[in-house]
């Protein structure tokens, strides 16, 4: 009877609908734990798996299941944001803890840990880029306690989250990736010793960008006007370097707006332009 339409049946089809509409209306909760969306989580899977099986048993119910499976697949993706959400929420969290604690060694294992867990999540995970921003300023602030420099308090999960949202919706992300290649262009030319063309790009810059990356590197001891001329090899090639570097922390904040600024270590920096898209000039690196 081609007429029978069957998910077994009709019921079936009822109750998975009230199933994924309460999950649905479960993962609007912000009180939702770990524990909780990882119960949702198995429960979606369990229902993937229904599906996919009644699939191979009813040809007439494929367009129908396959809907069922964009929309369980909609779910997960919900339940492992809102997890990754509250890892690093937690991560935030302890840090703030430790930020009123002397550095002993119990501190100090803390810290160790919780780079630990920043190293896992980070590695295992894809990150928006409101997470890279929280987790960026996470290290940041794990960093100075380690070293002694927190000299202010890291904010809450909320509150970052809420300024980094409000910054986004005002910014022109078109714009700032093509401001922020430029920058990575630049910085690439001035690690293969090609000043003049690298020179040329920062003035190519918009005056907005321009001005704030100068003040940037006044702040850090450097600047763009003493990489024209050699006095001191020792000195321009350590101001050269802090231009390099800076340059490449300012790109990373116009795109993804961080308040603190990630200058790259050296090994990171010869790493990136070690890469063959950027390493396309013979000439010889300069740091």
């Amino acid at each position: 009877m081609d007429k029978i339409i069957d998910f077994s049946s009709v019921f079936e089809g009822t109750m998975i609908d009230n199933e994924l509409k309460s999950i649905h209306k479960q993962l609007l909760k912000e009180s939702l734990d770990q524990d909780k969306l990882y119960d949702l989580t198995e429960k979606l899977e369990t229902i993937f798996e229904y599906i996919s099986e009644k699939m191979s048993k009813s040809a007439q119910l494929t367009d129908i299941i396959s809907e069922k499976k964009l929309e369980v697949g909609r779910l997960l993706n919900s339940c492992y944001s809102k997890w990754i959400d509250k890892e690093i929420n937690l991560i935030t969290e302890d840090i703030q803890k430790l930020s009123s604690v002397d550095s002993n060694g119990n501190t100090l294992e803390k810290i160790d840990d919780l780079k630990s867990s920043i190293s896992e999540l980070t590695f295992n995970n894809a990150l928006s880029l409101e997470n890279k921003h929280l987790i960026q300023l996470a290290k940041t602030h794990l960093n100075e306690i380690e070293t002694g420099r927190a000299n202010s308090d890291l904010s809450s999960a909320q509150e970052i989250r809420i300024e980094f949202q409000d910054y986004q919706s005002k910014r022109d992300p078109i714009d700032d990736h093509e401001i922020a290649l430029t920058l990575y262009e630049m910085s690439g030319r001035f690690y293969n010793n090609d000043i003049k063309s690298a020179i040329e790009l920062f003035y190519s810059l918009p005056e907005k960008n321009r001005l704030e990356l100068t003040d940037i590197l006044e702040a850090r001891g450097a600047s763009i006007e003493a990489i024209k001329t050699v006095e001191d090899f020792g000195s321009w090639q350590k101001n050269l370097f802090i231009v390099i570097q800076t340059s490449l922390g300012y790109a990373n904040h116009v795109v993804d707006g961080l308040s603190a600024y990630h200058f790259p270590e050296k090994d990171e920096i010869i790493e990136l332009f070690n890469d063959p898209f950027f390493n396309q000039n013979d000439t010889e690196q300069s740091i």
